[in-house]
């Protein structure tokens, strides 16, 4: 999944509501600044759940996957 606006996603449950991914790459790749993503499970992840910015918050967010296990932020003079 790709996130190119601001925005808020967020989760009913971080027990129960998934983004899964296709065990390949990333699974949410955030673009744009100030992005809020919470209480989701992450499965099927092939590298880092979520690669986003430094503004972006990302928290309430549980593993679910044998491969990947970490998000990486990155500063805003990197591309992404």
């Amino acid at each position: 999944m790709t996130v190119d606006k601001r925005l808020s996603l967020i989760g009913e449950d971080k027990n129960d509501t998934i983004i899964s991914g296709s065990w390949t790459g990333v699974v949410v790749y955030v673009k744009s600044d100030n992005v809020e993503i919470t209480n989701f499970i992450i499965t099927k992840s092939g590298g880092e759940w979520i690669e986003c910015r430094q503004s972006s918050e990302v928290a309430g967010l549980l593993q679910s996957s044998e491969m990947g296990s970490h998000i990486k932020k990155k500063m805003k003079s990197e591309a992404l």
